[in-house]
């Protein structure tokens, strides 16, 4: 189902530089990672002694030599992904305390790549963040996907047959298909903006250092619109849940149409189009 992504997202990114950098502070990013969780009240019961911290422990590290190691689409992330979302499915873990986690370990380990990258290398150092951000958003496919068949399989299994249960099943692999398109649809703006900053960057097509410092900006923003994406999937499992609920928000549509077509624009100079220069 991940190749459903691809033409949104492109193809899952090579982190070869990055596993050794990060590896050689598993420790480290681990050891942060359990400093946050254990101050969310819903992390509580699952992480309660030292048992289940170990089991932690134990998971954390086959996922993080798995993410650094591995493509997503390889049989070995798959088994890895279903192993991890049978045992929290097991001891009642909530997929959005799982994302909340997802979620957590991306802005450590970001933060860790961006201090641990040779100085002065701020191109690459932008290429390795956007690889890694890219091999983040693969991954939470993968979760969500996994985590959203097998409770439907196990829900349905406990129904009336066989016969119905593979009913409901094909009908949540549809399902899932037409997240992973809708998701992919939604990440690919911001990345299609950050991959077209860091190519105009590489070609040097900036010439003064205002523009390359705002095309800098405009890639960061992206990023942070990544982010932004994840949070809102995150909001979107406890709408699920029924643990939240849906805010009026006021914005300005002029000022976020603005800022799409400042994203697009580098994309639109490759394709030799023209962006509209105001929005009405």
């Amino acid at each position: 189902m991940l190749r459903a992504a691809e033409p949104f997202l492109g193809p899952p990114p090579q982190l070869d530089e990055l596993r050794y950098l990060l590896l050689d502070r598993a420790e480290e990013i681990s050891a942060e990672f359990y400093r946050t969780i254990t101050s969310s009240v819903d992390a509580a019961p699952f992480i309660e002694n030292e048992e289940k911290l170990a089991r932690l422990h134990r998971s954390l590290g086959q996922w993080m030599e798995a993410f650094l190691s591995t493509p997503p689409e390889s049989q070995e992330r798959a088994e890895l992904a279903v192993r991890m979302t049978v045992t929290h499915l097991r001891i009642g873990m909530p997929l959005e305390l799982t994302m909340l986690g997802h979620k957590t370990l991306r802005g450590i380990m970001t933060r860790e790549l961006m201090e641990r990258w040779p100085a002065g290398d701020r191109l690459g150092l932008i290429q390795a963040t956007e690889r890694l951000q890219r091999a983040f958003d693969y991954d939470l496919l993968l979760m969500v996907s996994c985590y959203h068949g097998e409770a439907v399989a196990r829900a349905d299994a406990a129904g009336t047959g066989m016969k119905r249960a593979n009913e409901r099943l094909e009908q949540s692999l549809q399902a899932q298909e037409g997240l992973l398109r809708t998701t992919s649809h939604e990440l690919r703006t911001p990345l299609a903006g950050l991959v077209g900053m860091l190519r105009m960057l590489k070609r040097g097509v900036y010439k003064q250092e205002e523009e390359r410092q705002a095309a800098l900006d405009d890639a960061l923003g992206a990023a942070h619109h990544l982010q932004a994406l994840t949070d809102d999937l995150l909001h979107l499992a406890r709408l699920d849940l029924g643990r939240d609920s849906f805010q009026r928000v006021n914005f300005s549509v002029r000022a976020a149409s603005e800022e799409v077509l400042r994203r697009l624009e580098s994309r639109a100079q490759e394709l030799g189009r023209d962006l509209p220069a105001a929005v009405a």
